[in-house]
């Protein structure tokens, strides 16, 4: 590499046509139409100015290698560590730099007469700038303060270099489009470009952080005792920072959602996985204000809003469709549509999205509107841009996964997507879903932090179909919850007798009781058949944070959402605690 780019391109064609006539000027002025950005004669003007030496500091460089050598010990571990040999433009610092290394990899000296040595052995010692370059080095650096200065120096000069690198090569990219061997579209070009020029970005971001490395243990217990103390100064709530999902055994499961975390629920066809993210949308963008990305690639997202706008407040969707809306409903739908306007949410539509543009996306929207949650409407549909995830569903599938692990933790969002089960898990329709049964399943539990099924036990076998047994197990299951927190389940519904009349309350000596207007009061009871077609599951099979969890939510058919089974995120009351949670 000689240091020079080559920016040489062909001269551009001139204009297909001229005016027939310029148009009219003052006396005496010349006419000189104005230019326009971009045009070919100043994109060329740009191109060539490029064609220069790039960014290099040899000063800086050799600062680096003076400090080395008067501070070995104090600084080459973390100098090995952090520093890389591109970074070093000049090719005999580079040569130091590398011998060096070498050296202390070996455990041995490293002294201007032990690499001098060593360089001349290995027959490099000339290229490094001689015997007299070496010791050069050593008094190149008068105060040693000074190395911090030529170490962020150097490093600013590589990131230049890697950044106009990034640049040309997407230039070049979009130079060639339309040639045989360039398949992608200019969109996927310029994707693409912007990806390398975020790597380098992500690279600098990397360097400014301080501490990077292992950190003191004695450090880190003083973090963990200062979150203890948090979490005990918010004593039945999540801690500061922490995202509820509005499902507070699910919170008390994982703590809570936290920026850089990967929430994966899949479902078999018809369970209701859109309405996961239409619930969540209210519980965490409306009713926590967080700045929400939602990727409807399978829905509209004004059939989405819909959902979320009569589902989220109470209003049965079948009414705000037909109109059938009583006056309560009507002042409701205006308070929803207040609240809805007022939440920081923006829906993409796109149903043909691929990897990097929904990368590209949540970049944009993070840089834009400071998004804290993106929610994907699912994996499946994402279109794959490289070669092998073209090949095969499940390359695809990773590939999707992969982008979504290095998003979330670049861009520190929560990332919630929907999974659609794997074909196979049909054939035990009744069973329910596991880890394996996501479809891509390795890729799954490799960069998850939260795996979790929805599933509906009334849409395999209903209730008559049930056996007693099975019956009197979930009424069991079902009436100390509903006791303790009766809003939570269905209300009571009038008894009928075996002919279908209803059957009104009696005394003890038999006498039908009537209420303050002498009418007869109709006698109510539970009815298990109802809570069992809203019996839902959200099985968290994959918990970065703890164990499985078999967390209880009610699916409300006409809302269109999931509610949870508990009401308080904390409770000392074991009644109110998730089925089949252990005492803490």
């Amino acid at each position: 590499m000689n240091g020079a780019i080559d920016t040489s391109f062909d001269d551009a064609p001139p204009p297909d046509h001229f005016p027939s006539e310029p148009p009219s000027v003052a006396p005496g002025k010349l006419f000189k139409p104005a230019k326009k950005k971009g045009e070919p004669e100043e994109l060329n003007a740009m191109l060539a100015s490029l064609n220069r030496q790039l960014p290099m500091d040899d000063e800086s460089e050799r600062g680096v290698l003076s400090g080395l050598l008067n501070g070995i010990d104090d600084r080459m571990a973390e100098a090995r560590r952090a520093l890389k040999a591109e970074m070093f433009w000049h090719p005999a610092n580079r040569i130091v730099w590398e011998m060096m290394c070498e050296l202390w990899d070996k455990a041995q000296p490293i002294d201007v007469i032990s690499l001098t040595r060593a360089l001349r052995e290995k027959g490099l010692l000339d290229k490094a700038g001689g015997p007299g370059g070496i010791s050069a080095l050593l008094s190149f650096m008068p105060v040693s303060a000074h190395f911090d200065f030529y170490r962020n120096s150097m490093i600013d000069r590589w990131l230049a270099r890697e950044g106009i690198r990034a640049h040309v090569e997407s230039a070049r990219s979009l130079m060639e489009i339309g040639a045989n061997d360039v398949a992608e579209g200019v969109r996927t070009l310029l994707v693409k470009g912007e990806e390398k020029v975020f790597a380098v970005v992500s690279a600098a971001n990397q360097m400014s952080v301080q501490g990077v490395g292992p950190r003191k243990g004695s450090i880190v217990v003083s973090d963990i005792i200062d979150d203890v103390q948090l979490a005990i100064e918010n004593k039945g709530h999540l801690t500061p920072g922490a995202m509820s999902t509005g499902w507070p055994d699910f919170d008390r499961a994982t703590l809570g959602l936290v920026a850089g975390d990967l929430f994966l629920i899949g479902a078999r066809p018809k369970m209701g996985k859109t309405a996961v993210l239409n619930t969540m949308v209210k519980n965490m963008t409306v009713d926590q204000n967080i700045p929400t990305l939602v990727i409807s690639m399978e829905m509209t997202a004004k059939r989405f809003l819909r959902r979320t706008l009569f589902g989220g407040f109470g209003i049965e969707a079948s009414k705000a469709q037909t109109g059938f809306l009583s006056e309560g409903d009507q002042d409701n739908l205006a308070k929803a549509a207040r609240a809805m306007q007022k939440a920081p949410l923006w829906i993409d539509e796109d149903p043909s999205h691929t990897t990097a543009s929904i990368r590209a996306l949540i970049r944009e929207y993070k840089r834009k509107h400071d998004i804290k949650l993106v929610m994907l409407d699912y994996v499946q549909l994402v279109k794959p841009v490289t070669k092998i995830g073209m090949s095969e569903e499940r390359h695809a599938i990773s590939e999707t996964m992969d982008m979504l692990a290095q998003v979330k933790k670049t861009e520190g969002v929560v990332i919630i997507a929907l999974a659609q089960a794997k074909r196979g898990s049909e054939d035990n329709p009744g069973a329910e879903p596991g880890p394996k049964d996501f479809d891509g399943g390795s890729a799954m539990e490799k960069f998850v932090d939260y795996g979790a099924f929805i599933h509906r036990p009334a849409k395999f076998k209903r209730w008559q179909m049930m056996k007693d047994d099975a019956k009197d197990a979930f009424r069991r299951m079902v009436e100390p919850l509903r006791k303790a927190s009766p809003h939570l389940y269905s209300d009571d519904e009038p008894v009928r007798d075996g002919l279908g009349e209803l059957v009104f309350e009696r005394d003890s000596t038999g006498k039908e009781i009537r209420d303050a207007n002498n009418k007869r009061v109709p006698k109510m009871a539970w009815n298990p058949e109802k809570d069992w077609r809203e019996h839902s599951l959200l099985l968290l099979c994959l918990n970065r944070n703890g164990d499985d969890g078999r967390i209880q939510l009610r699916f409300r058919a006409n809302y269109c959402r999931f509610e949870p089974r508990v009401e308080n995120l904390y409770s000392n009351n074991k009644d109110k605690r998730q089925a089949e949670r252990d005492e803490d």
